[in-house]
């Protein structure tokens, strides 16, 4: 069974001899699709875990994982998933961060 992450490798090995079209227009965004970002794709797929949480979830559980972290509780090992989610996305870490200072802030 071939997966997605195998096609794209796949792809990835293929020399185009004839120039792809630079940029595939998606909604009202522009997406620039060349070789680099196609790696790039290929390895955040590699990364990705099926038990990795998205954005919206990690944002959803932030405040339960901030009080953890501020009560000094093991929140990585009791949201081991939010941790990692937190340690890849610098979005989402920076939301925790603000929300970690905002409460030690008014605690304090």
């Amino acid at each position: 069974m071939t997966t997605l992450l195998d096609k794209l490798k796949q792809l990835l090995r293929l020399k185009i001899d004839r120039p792809a079209q630079p940029e595939t227009v998606v909604g009202t965004a522009t997406a620039v699709v060349t070789h680099a970002n196609v790696q790039r794709l290929a390895h955040m797929l590699a990364l990705t875990d099926l038990t990795e949480y998205s954005c919206e979830e990690t944002f959803a559980l932030l405040d339960e994982y901030v009080d953890l972290v501020d009560n000094n509780a093991e929140a990585e090992v009791l949201m081991p998933v939010v941790k990692q989610h937190l340690d890849r996305c610098p979005h989402c870490r920076e939301a925790f961060e603000d929300l970690l200072n905002a409460l030690q802030a008014n605690l304090h």
